[in-house]
């Protein structure tokens, strides 16, 4: 009799863990003295490899990325956490809420965010030389859905956005979704995430495109993520590429 209750003690436990494992992420706080260090690592032409990672989702899922081949040459970015109120009276941004400025090598990008208690939508990706005008732009009218708070496995939201960028306007379907959860495995260690699966669909140059964006996150890098995953299919062909960052 010991030993029944025994293996029904450990048939319980084995299924309440994992559901008693998943991750809710709350509205970050933002540091505004904040720097650091980030150091991105990117890999390509691994399509099949990434094609099957990408079909992994669901719950207590495990991710290697440790069975790609990653560019280790890359520097690391400065990265700082600004307060957006800087651009009002000064920029066409007037409602930004938070910008994130990475410096590396000549150039320096900003991303501009507005963080409410229920979303962060990212509203425009801008890159210039030092001392120079912008070199690019990407600006999302209206912004796109980046994270729901509080942010756990399961949500969805779909809305339509314009993307600008250079001389091209693009409208997009986008579909946001928290569509796994488990164990992130980099060259630098193993992180409890949830993935974020952000869909965009639409016509470019007279041909349909989508681009896939797997976005891992953890509670302290839900703004920027531990590790990514785009695939865009272009004219019925699919490419992929993923990428890792090191803070510190």
């Amino acid at each position: 009799m010991l030993k029944l209750k025994v293996l029904l003690t450990g048939l319980i436990i084995s299924l309440i863990s994992p559901l008693s494992a998943q991750i809710i992420i709350q509205k970050p706080q933002i540091d505004y003295t904040k720097s650091m260090m980030v150091k991105k690592y990117f890999a390509s032409d691994a399509d099949s490899v990434l094609s099957a990672m990408t079909e992994i989702k669901g719950q207590n899922r495990v991710w290697d990325f440790t069975v790609l081949e990653f560019d280790t040459s890359a520097l690391p970015r400065k990265t700082e956490f600004l307060d957006g109120a800087a651009l009002k009276g000064v920029s066409e941004f007037k409602d930004i809420s938070l910008i994130i400025s990475e410096t590396f090598e000549d150039t320096m990008k900003f991303s501009l965010y507005i963080l409410s208690d229920t979303l962060l939508q990212t509203v425009a990706e801008l890159s210039n030389k030092k001392d120079s005008v912008t070199i690019m732009d990407l600006v999302y009218s209206p912004p796109v859905t980046s994270a729901v708070f509080p942010l756990e496995y399961g949500v969805t939201r779909n809305f339509n956005s314009v993307v600008n960028f250079s001389d091209f306007k693009m409208s997009l379907e986008f579909e946001f979704t928290v569509d796994g959860w488990g164990e992130l495995v980099t060259p630098i260690g193993k992180e409890k995430v949830l993935r974020i699966k952000l869909g965009g669909s639409g016509e470019f140059v007279n041909q349909q495109i989508t681009v896939n964006n797997y976005l891992f996150v953890t509670g302290q890098s839900v703004i920027i993520p531990v590790a990514e995953i785009q695939e865009i299919v272009y004219g019925g062909v699919s490419t992929y590429s993923a990428s890792y960052r090191k803070f510190y």
